[in-house]
């Protein structure tokens, strides 16, 4: 899933947590967990 996030963030960036929890089929803490993790890996500079 942290490569399909990564991916989807990359190529459209104006989806909402919500929007990519739905699309992933999981919570949107969950989103905000791997999104932090990107971003602490230096995937995301946002």
């Amino acid at each position: 899933m942290i490569i399909g996030l990564l991916n989807l963030v990359k190529n459209h960036s104006n989806y909402s947590l919500k929007e990519m929890a739905e699309f992933f089929k999981t919570d949107v803490s969950v989103i905000e967990i791997e999104l932090k993790y990107l971003k602490q890996s230096g995937y995301l500079k946002r």
